[in-house]
């Protein structure tokens, strides 16, 4: 395993989506390299504080003007081609 890989699959690692032996050689390579292991601290602290937002309720009327600016911007949905 090297860190480029590494990068690609840290996020399948920590939701522990990966095949067992990719998991493993993960979990080898963040022991013996710091870089790594930095990153994997930053995706936690990341998670953790999305787990100390307070939950919003958007106004009323937010996906009808989302949904209205949207088209008067020009953007053509799939739906809509």
């Amino acid at each position: 395993m090297n860190c480029c890989r590494l990068q690609k699959l840290l996020p399948l690692y920590l939701d522990d989506t990966l095949e067992v032996d990719q998991m493993q050689a993960i979990a080898k390579h963040l022991r013996t390299c710091k870089a790594c292991r930095k990153q994997e601290n930053a995706y936690h602290r990341s998670w953790e504080l999305l787990g100390e937002l307070k939950p919003i309720d958007p106004e009323p009327d937010y996906i009808a003007r989302f949904w209205g600016k949207l088209t008067r911007s020009g953007y053509k949905t799939s739906s809509s081609a």
